[in-house]
């Protein structure tokens, strides 16, 4: 009679085990955070400027107020390091004025990157894959700009962008890219002093609206406030850009990025500048980054 009794019960309890398996399961993951798939992983992470890549959520380029006047295609090489992360990837951008100068289109990318992360970093970050080093496709950048007005006797440079940004940055699982769209729309304006016979100077400043999707169910996209400011100095064999500029999102969890930048190009003739650059992470945005190239100037748009 025990025996049968033992028999049962035995059953019993086996049958209920996998309920316990099950329940067990589900409250590791609740108690962890660690969701036991990538799809509900990756809502997880949070898609910051300072919790990604250098060039997953970048602070935009601080326009200065007007179209430049030739056609024209920049490549460099870049840099990047934070206290947990090194990267570097080649950069490419292209711009098509058209319209007499009026109208240009622009396109450019980080195409493809090569990091080095810090492993214990990514766990904190919620990284799935942990590997610390690898390589990731970047984003490609869309740009429409109208010159609204230009070389006015007393009013300045006033310039409107369309920016779009694809998806096509890869690798979210190593925090790399966000894996979603986004865009930013900005007013910049400027006006050029002439100090001489050889030289402008033209202080300048953006505002905007800096937008981009996330994976995150009770927030679905970050909307910024896009800001900027800086000074051109122009010579005959040379051109000085410094900037500061960041957008100030509202999750408040590294999403409100600062930057100051310092760049230069050295013409050596009509069609042909070196370019080298540092941008430095003031707030939200721990790298500082170099950047080395050559600039091609190939058509003049400028009117008649």
């Amino acid at each position: 009679m025990f025996k049968n009794l033992t028999i049962i019960y035995t059953f019993r309890i086996l049958s209920f085990l996998p309920l316990i398996i099950c329940s067990a399961t589900r409250l590791y993951s609740q108690d962890t955070g660690f969701p036991e798939n990538w799809g509900r992983w990756k809502t997880r992470i949070l898609l910051t400027a300072e919790n990604l890549g250098p060039n997953a959520l970048p602070v935009p380029e601080i326009r200065n107020g007007s179209i430049f006047e030739k056609a024209f295609f920049e490549l460099s090489g870049c840099g990047h390091k934070s206290s947990v992360d090194k990267t570097i990837n080649p950069f490419f951008k292209l711009s098509l004025p058209f319209a007499e100068g009026k109208v240009a289109v622009e396109v450019w990318s980080a195409f493809a990157e090569y990091f080095e992360a810090d492993t214990s970093s990514l766990t904190e970050r919620k990284a799935w894959n942990k590997n610390s080093s690898g390589y990731s496709g970047g984003d490609i950048y869309f740009a429409t700009l109208i010159q609204v007005l230009k070389d006015h006797h007393f009013l300045p440079d006033i310039l409107v962008s369309i920016n779009l940004k694809t998806a096509s940055g890869n690798n979210l699982e190593s925090l790399r890219h966000t894996d979603s769209p986004g865009y930013h729309f900005d007013l910049s304006m400027g006006k050029s002093f002439k100090l001489g016979e050889n030289y402008t100077l033209k202080p300048f400043g953006l505002f905007g609206l800096y937008v981009y999707q996330t994976h995150q169910v009770m927030a679905l996209q970050n909307d910024a406030l896009l800001w900027g400011g800086g000074v051109v100095l122009s010579g005959s064999v040379f051109e000085l850009n410094t900037s500061i500029g960041g957008y100030h999102g509202y999750f408040n969890q590294g999403d409100r990025p600062i930057v100051a930048r310092l760049s230069t190009q050295i013409h050596f003739n009509n069609s042909l500048s070196g370019v080298v650059g540092i941008q430095q992470g003031i707030h939200d945005f721990d790298y500082t980054s170099f950047n080395l190239g050559v600039y091609y100037r190939f058509l003049s748009f400028k009117p008649k």
